[in-house]
């Protein structure tokens, strides 16, 4: 196969998997357009709605180890393929429930499945590209599927509440980026050497469950990309989703449209900054400047968000940049891609996914707990109820950074060349002699 073939081949086998992604971040907030149709036709209250939309995310946070533990033993392709179905499966299940039950078994049905969908693109983008290009084609994943939660809320809106029908859509979505799965991706060039960096990938136990997590909770540098994700994943969930508009309310009362609009710009910020993040990795060959620069940025962000005066159009400009600078998470999947060997490559992420996601569950009682105390004592929320709540989360930013500085990461063999040829590289496939 020559180079630009190759090339091709390796943008389509990774952008047919990112699919997965695009799909899974529309599911994920799909209930939320639907909340007045749900509590009308199951005849449920708020809670009730709650508890279907989160059914979702705990059971995903749950199977990402056993996602990657499958993905590790039996490839990306089929593992992907089969959780496509299984999504399928859900999403009808979901739009036949005449109960909450039975549409929480459905969300569940669709967690579990979904779990195999970031893991597995990483571990596909693992295997075809080269250690250089990992952060950058990791932060185009994550953009991808950002673009689905985005794209979800304008397409599912044109179904004018019409639930059923929209979930049973996105099932027989679900189904063609499965056949499109099964045709278009394979797990590895047939010419591909995985470099074995620290752990040995001769050791019969690699797969072992035990031995595997024994492993990665022994490397420093996981605990510290874990740490680092789950405090910028919380901040994106903990402030920009659940108490940025309300803060904002705060200070300009009078322009609640565009406060809404300017609390979007964090999400645009992010999927700009995710590919352009791992740009910057790539180019450099390195992760820990970018990690380092990007939880200094988030962090004095975030001091200038909470505590400086600013108009609305500077407000907005801040937030944007909060979100770009934020993209800078991406790039823990490629310090973790460099610390691991090929066989236990997609178990790593997995876990390191699903500890990013504890972040979030535990900024969020903790935000709401100091809220409630503010509201007992002072009968109201003012502006600095919000800077209190939000203090523990500028904390951990800021003990991110030194943090960043204990990455001991190894240098890919062979750094990345001039910008103007990035897309060369990328696409043409000029890269594959250095994993030939």
């Amino acid at each position: 196969m020559t180079g630009k073939r190759a090339g091709w081949r390796a943008a389509l086998v990774c952008g047919t998997a990112s699919l997965f992604c695009f799909l899974q971040f529309m599911l994920q907030g799909a209930p939320g357009m639907f909340v007045p149709a749900l509590m009308a036709d199951l005849s449920v209250s708020p809670a009730q709605i709650g508890f279907i939309s989160s059914a979702f995310v705990c059971t995903y946070m749950i199977c990402q180890v056993p996602a990657g533990l499958v993905i590790d033993r039996w490839g990306a392709r089929w593992a992907m393929f089969v959780s496509l179905l299984a999504v399928t499966l859900g999403c009808l299940l979901f739009s036949l429930a005449d109960t909450w039950q039975m549409a929480v078994l459905g969300r569940m049905l669709m967690g579990v499945a979904a779990a195999a969908g970031i893991t597995g693109c990483m571990y596909l983008a693992g295997n075809w590209y080269p250690a250089a290009w990992f952060p950058l084609i990791a932060g185009i994943i994550e953009m991808v599927a950002m673009l689905g939660g985005g794209a979800g809320s304008v397409v599912l809106e044109t179904y004018d509440g019409q639930w059923r029908s929209a979930f049973l859509d996105m099932g027989v979505l679900a189904a063609v980026i499965a056949i499109a799965i099964a045709f278009f991706v394979r797990d590895r060039p047939s010419f591909a050497k995985d470099a074995d960096l620290n752990l040995d990938e001769s050791d019969p136990q690699a797969l072992g469950l035990v031995d595997t997590l024994g492993k990665l909770m022994h490397l420093p540098v996981f605990w510290i990309c874990a740490f680092y994700g789950g405090v910028i994943y919380a901040l994106i969930s903990s402030f920009a989703q659940l108490w940025c508009i309300p803060y904002l309310n705060n200070l300009y009362p009078e322009c609640p449209r565009e406060v809404a609009e300017g609390t979007a710009l964090i999400f645009l910020g992010l999927a700009v900054g995710t590919p352009l993040c791992g740009m910057m990795a790539s180019l450099t060959g390195k992760n820990k400047p970018v990690l380092v620069g990007g939880a200094v940025l988030v962090a004095v962000a975030m001091w200038v968000v909470m505590y400086q005066p600013l108009s609305l159009l500077g407000m907005s400009a801040i937030l944007f940049f909060m979100g770009l600078a934020s993209g800078s998470y991406a790039l823990v999947y490629g310090a973790v891609r460099n610390i691991v060997c090929c066989r236990i490559r997609a178990t790593a992420i997995a876990l390191l996914n699903a500890l990013m996601l504890i972040g979030s569950p535990l900024f969020q009682p903790v935000s709401g707990w100091l809220l409630d105390r503010a509201l007992a004592s002072q009968g109201a929320l003012d502006v600095a109820s919000y800077q209190a709540a939000m203090l523990p989360l500028l904390v951990c930013m800021l003990l991110s950074i030194p943090l960043c500085f204990l990455i001991n990461e190894q240098r890919p063999k062979r750094p990345a060349r001039r910008l103007r040829h990035a897309h060369v590289w990328i696409v043409r496939g000029k890269w594959l002699n250095c994993i030939r």
